[in-house]
């Protein structure tokens, strides 16, 4: 509980970007990770380049930073997937990202039921475009199983 009690505290007061930094310091050097890419329907999520992803897990949460850049084929669709690193826990939860799609903004995100997977949407909703370029920025949370 106490730890819970800090991490909410961080977040609060110097947000998520900070709140990874000071709990990497204490925990060590953050762990890279090698996630896995796909989408929703017949979109394909393609010859993606990872160019940061790392992740830091203390107790049941787990702090996760990425950048990755691909490209999306097929039929268009809204939602891009990204593997986590550890588990996530049963239960829907929500996330911010930032997506650039040709312009940049918030997109929506959240880790869906038991599926380990990142779900993000197109900022302003609507399906990705399709071709190269489709770039996705994140430092998020979760509670792992």
């Amino acid at each position: 509980m106490a730890l819970l009690r800090i991490v909410f505290i961080l977040l609060c007061f110097v947000g998520v970007a900070q709140a990874e930094s000071i709990v990497s310091r204490s925990q060590g050097s953050p762990k890279a990770c090698t996630p896995t890419y796909g989408a929703n329907g017949s979109m394909t999520f393609t010859s993606v380049t990872t160019s940061t992803c790392s992740y830091t897990q203390i107790g049941k949460f787990v702090f996760i930073r990425f950048d990755i850049t691909g490209t999306t084929g097929g039929t268009a669709s809204d939602e891009i997937t990204i593997s986590m690193p550890v588990a996530t826990k049963a239960v829907n939860q929500a996330a911010i990202v930032r997506s650039i799609d040709g312009t940049s903004g918030v997109a929506e995100a959240y880790f869906g039921d038991s599926d380990d997977l990142l779900h993000v949407f197109k900022s302003g909703g609507g399906n990705w475009g399709l071709g190269s370029g489709k770039r996705i920025i994140a430092t998020v949370w979760y509670e792992a199983s």
